[in-house]
Parts: C-alpha cells; sequence; structure tokens
C-alpha cells in the first residue's frame, strides 16, 4: 500500500501586514511536508508560526528562495512578535 503524503496550502500575511489568520484550521502535525513556490510574504509569512504549532517536516522550495526567506522570516516574525503583547 502506498503512503498517502499530506500537503497544506497556507497563507501568509496580506502586503498590508494585517493578520489574515490567527490559527490554523487544521493541525500543524498532521502535516508531511511544505512546498513553498516563493518567498513573497503572502506566501511564506506564516511558516514561522507553522513550526512554532507542530509542523515538523521538510519544506521544499528552490535555492534562491531560501536565499531570500532569510531575510522575509526575519521580518515577518519581529511582526508576529508584536502582534502578541
Amino acid at each position: 500500500m502506498a503512503h498517502t503524503r499530506r500537503l497544506r496550502h497556507v497563507s501568509g500575511r496580506t502586503r498590508s501586514g494585517q493578520k489574515i489568520r490567527t490559527a490554523f484550521n487544521f493541525d500543524p502535525e498532521t502535516i508531511d511536508c511544505v512546498l513553498l513556490a516563493h518567498a513573497h510574504i503572502d506566501h511564506s509569512g506564516l511558516l514561522p508560526r507553522l513550526s512554532a504549532w507542530g509542523f515538523s517536516g521538510p519544506v521544499y522550495t528552490t535555492s534562491a528562495t531560501i536565499d531570500l526567506l532569510h531575510a522575509i522570516l526575519k521580518g515577518s516574525a519581529h511582526i508576529q512578535e508584536k502582534e502578541t503583547e
């Protein structure tokens, strides 16, 4: 029997910085991996929260996207910290 992979499309933030999701409508521990098409904040912005809430699988993306994510996610994490104050 073949193993079934569980994928989920997760959006991040709007360009204006508004929160678009404070909680996921699924359990992050139940997905196997994330396929990230590109580094735009509306696609990658909730990766830190996804990880904090239990996702532990790999994130598949391109090397160019990885290079951009370092700066983008640092900024996103800072914004999310401010939202919890």
